[in-house]
C-alpha cells in the first residue's frame, strides 16, 4: 500500500489547483525520507518508484473524466520526450532483468542504447520532430505498463485525432493536444516532493531522458544501490 495519507516543473499550472493539492508534494517527500531511512539497498531504491506509482494512481483514478480518448492501442504520444527520476530508472532496468533471458536483456541494451543516441542533445520540441518511438512500445502497446513513469501516468488527451496530429505536424498549430488539468497537476506534484525526497536524502533527484536513464540503470554494476548510497551514478 501507498505510504501517504489520504488528501488531500516544465508546465504551468494554476496556482489554486497547485495550493490545493500542495500536500502531495509533501506527502511524497516523507514517504521518500521514510524508505530510504529503512535501507540504502537496491530493493529500497525501487521501492520508492513503486511506491510513488501506486499512490499516483490511487489518486489520479477517480479524477480521469469519462471522456478521455487514450484507450490501447492508441500510442501517439509514445513519440515524445518524456523524463523520469533515478527510482523510475531503477524500477524499469530492474522489470528487464527480471522478465527477460540474457538474449533478450542484450537486445534491449542495444535498443535502448538507440534510443538514447537518437534523443541525445534534443529539446523536447525535436524530439517529437524525430518520432522516437519510445522503447517501451511494442505492437502498439507499452511493455512496460505497470512501470510506466510518472509523465505517463498523468498524461490524458481528449482527442486521439488531435494527438494524431501532433504525431503528424508537432510544430504547427493544429497539433494543439487538450489534456485534463486535474489529474497532470497531481502527477507532477508527486514528481516534484518524490525529487524533494530525494535531494533530502542526499541522492541524485534530477530528471533524465527516459532511454538514457534506464540504460546507464541497466548497464551500471549495483547501480541502484551506489545511487541509495549517494553515488552520482547519472551525469
Amino acid at each position: 500500500m501507498p505510504r501517504h495519507e489520504r488528501r488531500p516543473t516544465s508546465i504551468t499550472l494554476p496556482p489554486d489547483l497547485v495550493q490545493q493539492f500542495a500536500p502531495l508534494a509533501a506527502g511524497e517527500r516523507s514517504a521518500v525520507l521514510e524508505i530510504l531511512a529503512e535501507g540504502r539497498t537496491a530493493a529500497k531504491a525501487c521501492e520508492v518508484a513503486e511506491n510513488a506509482h501506486g499512490w499516483c494512481d490511487e489518486e489520479i483514478g477517480p479524477s480521469i473524466p469519462d471522456d478521455i480518448a487514450c484507450r490501447a492501442g492508441c500510442c501517439w504520444c509514445c513519440y515524445l520526450y518524456v523524463s523520469i527520476t533515478p527510482p523510475e530508472a531503477f524500477a524499469l532496468a530492474r522489470w528487464i532483468e527480471e522478465t527477460s533471458t540474457p538474449e533478450q536483456r542484450a537486445a534491449w541494451v542495444e535498443l535502448l542504447r538507440q534510443r538514447a543516441t537518437q534523443a541525445r542533445g534534443k529539446s523536447e520540441s525535436a524530439y517529437a520532430v524525430a518520432k522516437i518511438p519510445c522503447a517501451f512500445l511494442q505492437e502498439g502497446l507499452c511493455s512496460a505498463y505497470a512501470h510506466r513513469p510518472l509523465v505517463c501516468r498523468g498524461y490524458f488527451s481528449h482527442s486521439a485525432a488531435r494527438c494524431e496530429v501532433g504525431y503528424r505536424t508537432p510544430l504547427k498549430f493544429g497539433a494543439t493536444i487538450t489534456v485534463p488539468l486535474f489529474p497532470r497537476t497531481m502527477t507532477h506534484l508527486i514528481k516534484a516532493g518524490l525529487q524533494q525526497g530525494c535531494e533530502a536524502a542526499g541522492v541524485q533527484s534530477a530528471s533524465y531522458e527516459l532511454h538514457q536513464a534506464v540504460l546507464i540503470a541497466l548497464t551500471t554494476p549495483n547501480a541502484a544501490e551506489r545511487w541509495a548510497q549517494g553515488e552520482a551514478i547519472f551525469p
